[in-house]
C-alpha cells in the first residue's frame, strides 16, 4: 500500500475504512448517479473535510501505477525471451529480471520515463548501463 495512502486515516482523523470507502467512489464517473449517492453519504460522515479527503486520495492514486498494465507489460516484455523455451529456470529469470529492469524504456505514455530504466523510476537515482554492472567494459566510441 502507497506510504501516502496509509497517512491519510491520522491526516484526517478518520478510519482506513472511510479512505477506503472514498476511494471505493472515485471509480465512479463524476456524472454517473452511484457517484454521488455515495459521495453524498461520505459527505454526510465525514464533513466539510470529505472534498479535501477526495482530493488527497486522486491526487495518490494518479500517482500510482495500475497493476493489470504492468502485468501486461511484463508480459509484453518476457514473451520474446521464453517463446522457444518450456522451462525457464531461476538462474534465467534472475537474468532477464535484472535486464528487464536496467533496460531504458524507448517510448512510454508518460514522458517522465521516456529513456528510464524500471529500476531509475522507482528509486529516482541514475545508474550505470547494465553491462557496467555486470563488469563488463562498454564500447565506446574513439575520438576520430
Amino acid at each position: 500500500m502507497n506510504d501516502q495512502f496509509a497517512q491519510l486515516p491520522a491526516r484526517y482523523k478518520i478510519s482506513m475504512e472511510s479512505v477506503w470507502n472514498v476511494c471505493y467512489t472515485t471509480r465512479y464517473d463524476i456524472d454517473h448517479c452511484s457517484y454521488h449517492e455515495q459521495s453524498s453519504a461520505l459527505e454526510v460522515l465525514m464533513g466539510e473535510k470529505y472534498d479535501e479527503i477526495e482530493d488527497a486520495v486522486l491526487a495518490i492514486l494518479d500517482k500510482t501505477h495500475r497493476c493489470s498494465s504492468m502485468v501486461e507489460n511484463l508480459h509484453s516484455r518476457l514473451r520474446p525471451y521464453l517463446a522457444e523455451q518450456k522451462f525457464v529456470s531461476q538462474k534465467i529469470l534472475g537474468l532477464l529480471q535484472f535486464f528487464l529492469n536496467h533496460k531504458p524504456f524507448m517510448r512510454s505514455k508518460h514522458e517522465q520515463l521516456v529513456n528510464k530504466t524500471p529500476a531509475e523510476a522507482m528509486t529516482g537515482k541514475p545508474h550505470l548501463p547494465w553491462l557496467e554492472m555486470l563488469g563488463f567494459d562498454c564500447l565506446k566510441r574513439r575520438p576520430a
